[in-house]
């Protein structure tokens, strides 16, 4: 009975978000923006994780943050990203035009995103800093300015 009053409330919640006019949703502790694309995914994960959480003793442990960026020719939209030391972030990265790289060598990541591609990259927040992100493959014109940055703070 739990399961199905449950999977009505997440399904009225995914509704009301899908109903609502606006594009963005905010995240009220620190401001930031997130697409109702990503929130829809997240609603996803969370009723796959509900059905599971019936037979689990363990309680549910939230995701995280997701923040959404764009990758077009040649430009990341968000290209400045500020999250805080320790924090769980996922950066789902969508390809709009052209196959396009994401790299951050001083945190590991070396990824590709195609167009009508979505990937989803997991920020290591271990280190205070800030990490400069880029295309690192060779686009066309504006490659070089295919850039932006990771901010950890503490």
């Amino acid at each position: 009975m739990k399961h199905i009053a449950r999977m009505s409330l997440l399904s009225f919640a995914f509704l009301v978000a899908a109903c609502n006019g606006s594009n963005t949703i905010t995240d009220y502790e620190d401001g930031d923006e997130f697409s109702s694309a990503s929130s829809a995914v997240m609603m996803e994960e969370s009723s796959s994780a509900m059905s599971d959480e019936a037979s689990s003793p363990t309680a549910l442990v939230p995701e995280g943050r997701v923040i959404t960026m764009s990758v077009t020719d040649f430009a990341f939209a968000p290209n400045s990203i500020t999250v805080k030391s320790g924090e769980n972030v996922t950066l789902q990265l969508t390809g709009v035009e052209g196959v396009h790289g994401f790299a951050v060598p001083a945190l590991g990541i070396d990824e590709a995103v195609g167009p009508g591609e979505t990937i989803r990259v997991t920020i290591p927040t271990d280190q205070v800093g800030t990490f400069d992100f880029f295309c690192n493959i060779p686009c066309g014109e504006g490659h070089r300015d295919m850039k932006g940055s990771i901010i950890i703070q503490a």
